[in-house]
């Protein structure tokens, strides 16, 4: 069977979206040099972005989602352009957990599906801020939240960590993980002086307000992103949805992993959380 008989219709993004949705991304000083040794900013990087070779989607779950051709067995996409729902044990908490009308935080945002249902629950009257780091991913999100009209969302290429520094994404293209299937998801942030430089602050800097849920997925630093986040979370007491320990699931770790695994859920209690396991490396934590 053809993979268009699968996804639906495939459309040309040239045909359908001549321009990006700029008014979603924050902050406004997109002429600012990306790079110390280059003149590129983050303007001409979106807006020169090769989009010709880009089909959309259309997911009954999520709505209409870009994609390249070998694109199509990378992780979360692999899911989502088959029409299902990408992690579906955490998808189907999304809509108890946030409250209408409040600020709803996806740290490590990649493409936007998680983005996409949290501009859905948060409503007209609330707020979507989305982190993403990695240019190009960031480039699809940025499109994935025009394509579906989210006009409630604000979009950072930043990283998020406990403290303020400028640092590298080791790569801007998928890597293998540890089951087989590419995943853009699980690049990481390095201080080798390698990749693209990233800017990196702390989610407490921003003084978001009105905070009900937050979602970490940031490839092993999530306790870093938590510790920059402790007045926004001592503040409004969200929801966490936390990845932790990308790629090592509880069921399967290693008992040296399974420490490093309870440490961190240790550290998310003592600020006043039950953590509980989802599934996999996902967990829940809820305030006592």
């Amino acid at each position: 069977m053809l993979f268009g008989t699968l996804l639906g219709t495939l459309f040309n993004i040239a045909a359908i979206l001549p321009s990006l949705n700029y008014d979603l991304i924050e902050p406004k000083h997109l002429k600012e040099p990306i790079e110390k040794t280059s003149e590129t900013t983050l303007y001409d990087f979106l807006s020169t972005y090769p989009s010709k070779n880009y089909k959309v989607h259309h997911n009954p779950h999520y709505g209409k989602i870009i994609a390249l051709p070998n694109q199509l067995d990378e992780m979360p996409r692999r899911n989502i352009l088959r029409g299902n729902i990408h992690e579906s044990h955490v998808y189907h908490l999304i809509k108890k957990h946030i409250r209408p009308g409040t600020t709803v935080i996806d740290v490590g945002a990649h493409m936007g599906h998680y983005t996409i249902p949290f501009s859905r629950y948060a409503g007209p009257n609330g707020l979507v801020i989305a982190f993403e780091p990695q240019r190009s991913v960031f480039w699809e999100l940025a499109m994935n939240a025009t394509l579906n009209h989210l006009n409630n969302v604000k979009l950072y290429n930043y990283a998020l960590s406990n403290e303020e520094k400028y640092s590298f994404m080791l790569h801007d293209a998928p890597v293998m993980n540890k089951v087989g299937f590419l995943n853009s998801g699980e690049n990481k942030i390095s201080d080798s002086g390698k990749g693209n430089r990233v800017k990196i602050k702390t989610l407490d800097s921003f003084n978001f307000t009105n905070v009900s849920l937050i979602k970490i997925d940031v490839e092993g630093l999530e306790i870093d992103v938590i510790e920059g986040s402790k007045d926004t979370i001592a503040r409004y007491k969200p929801i966490l949805l936390v990845e932790i320990c990308g790629g090592n699931p509880l069921e399967t770790a290693s008992n040296a992993m399974k420490k490093i695994i309870y440490s961190k859920i240790d550290a998310i209690e003592n600020l006043g959380y039950k953590v509980n396991h989802i599934r996999g490396h996902d967990y829940i934590a809820t305030p006592i």
